[in-house]
């Protein structure tokens, strides 16, 4: 998804540290293995339909959001009744219309506080955008400080632009920030933390945060059943992209190592695999099958099950490059190769 106004293209986040791939070496001198990770891999509930990642309403865009005209910069030649905060809000944009070198995100710094209807919301919407479009999370941060408000914001849109990494940054440092309706739902997509889902729909009533929290909570609880793990849904109806996302949520949910077996994990590799719309499926389902690998001491059938599996993924719409080489490596393991990285 691309900007909807023109600005330089966001600098590449640094790829996230794979555990799975990293060679040790014992002290022994013996050959390097590949460390296996007891825990599961990261895995977020993000993108899991076509709207905008709420809080956000719109995607992401470097137009004002907060509306005084029609085309907005009429306002810029023709003033009418504004109050000193609005008037403020229309000369930034108007002066960054003229210079695109101004620099609008400092001066609508000054009005995230301001009483006028509508101008708060939108200045933290407009700084989102713009630092997204413009700098790495870390940089980001830095310009805009300590505010919860804004770095909501700004998960919101890294995610929609498929900047998870910087995405995962800003969301490290809402962790420890004030319950707020937003910030939590942000926290259980990113950490899968479904604990937090428990108390958010009678907090918040019928607010659109309650409601996002309650599509949640259904999407966790047909994934729990899905395993046989307890958990209904009545009272909300999930579309296609949702029913798939719960076969990824089930996955994640089955994955315990100390009742895990070789088979379990090629079960949770075959669930994984049947939602790759999910943003972190593919990893989930390489993991398992890497995960059925060293549980096995490299059993010839369990071998030949992980490279069908591996090779019925090469064949799926929706895989991602940066897996190319870890489903290349399933798909050409033998007993040989296994007992030799493992």
């Amino acid at each position: 998804m691309a900007l909807a106004a023109c600005g330089g293209k966001p600098p590449q986040p640094v790829p996230s540290v794979d555990l799975a791939e990293q060679p040790i070496t014992s002290d022994a001198g013996a050959a390097s293995t590949r460390i296996f990770a007891k825990d599961p891999p990261p895995f977020r509930l993000v993108r899991l339909d076509h709207t905008p990642t709420f809080p956000l309403t719109g995607p992401p865009s470097l137009e004002p959001h907060f509306r005084v005209a029609s085309p907005w910069y009429l306002a810029c030649d023709r003033r009418g009744r504004l109050d000193d905060d609005a008037l403020l809000y229309v000369e930034a944009w108007c002066a960054y219309r003229k210079d695109p070198h101004f620099d609008l995100v400092r001066a609508l710094m000054s009005l995230r506080a301001t009483r006028t209807k509508g101008i708060g919301d939108a200045v933290r919407r407009d700084i989102a955008n713009h630092l997204g479009d413009r700098f790495v999370a870390d940089e980001a941060l830095r310009l805009i400080g300590p505010d919860d408000e804004v770095e909501t914001m700004l998960v919101a849109v890294y995610v929609d632009l498929d900047r998870f990494e910087d995405a995962d940054i800003v969301i490290r440092s809402l962790a420890d920030s004030g319950i707020g309706c937003d910030r939590e739902l942000l926290l259980v997509r990113f950490a899968f933390d479904v604990d937090r889902l428990q108390r958010l729909p009678g907090i918040y009533g019928n607010s659109a945060c309650a409601n996002v929290a309650r599509q949640l909570s259904c999407l966790v609880d047909e994934a729990k059943e899905l395993v046989d793990q307890g958990g209904s849904c009545e009272q909300v109806s999930l579309d296609e992209d949702q029913r798939i996302a719960t076969r990824a949520i089930a996955a994640r949910l089955s994955w315990k190592h100390e009742e895990s077996s070789p088979a379990h994990m090629l079960d949770i590799a075959h669930l994984a695999t049947s939602a790759l719309a999910v943003h972190d499926a593919e990893e989930l389902a390489l993991s398992a099958l890497d995960s059925a690998l060293w549980m096995t001491s490299c059993d010839p059938d369990i071998v030949a099950a992980v490279q069908v599996s591996a090779s019925r993924l090469q064949t799926m719409d929706g895989t991602q490059e940066r897996f190319d080489d870890r489903r290349k490596r399933l798909i050409e393991m033998t007993v040989d190769k296994c007992r030799n990285t493992h």
